[in-house]
């Protein structure tokens, strides 16, 4: 059992911590995309860290909440670099904005309101060969290169 701590695209207001924490069978990898729910929504969000269920057992014992289980990994490729999540965190402390927010802003379109077309075209290609990818995921990685 893992513990991810992700960065949800979506606007959580201040003083509310930026990220949250839930619980995997997977491992997941620092930039990959997860679809979560909070409340009755399902988001998608980012992949911060992925630490084992030992060394977060104290936290785990102290929190006064439960920790969710995620509803999917969407993508265990790094979809965003971990310069990108760096600068993220440093824009949102900087201007005390949302950190969902400013990472949304970073990401093309797509990830705003992702089709389900795109959602499957990112699951096809973590399942296929690394060297063939559908051209909407080509976009994508081209907008953040």
């Amino acid at each position: 059992m893992y513990v991810i701590s992700i960065i949800p695209l979506t606007k959580i207001p201040f003083p509310a911590p930026q990220t949250l924490d839930y619980f995997s069978v997977e491992k997941v990898i620092c930039g990959g995309l997860i679809q979560a729910s909070i409340g009755s929504r399902k988001i998608l969000g980012v992949a911060l860290s992925c630490s084992t269920v030992l060394q977060q057992k104290q936290q785990i014992k102290k929190s006064a909440y439960r920790l969710k289980p995620m509803d999917r990994v969407v993508s265990n490729e790094c979809v965003v670099p971990k310069e990108y999540l760096n600068l993220a965190i440093w824009a949102s402390n900087y201007f005390y904005s949302p950190l969902g927010l400013v990472l949304k802003s970073f990401l093309p379109n797509i990830f705003s309101k992702p089709t389900k077309k795109f959602l499957k075209e990112i699951n096809n290609t973590t399942s296929t060969s690394p060297s063939v990818s559908p051209p909407l995921l080509d976009k994508a990685r081209f907008a953040l290169a």
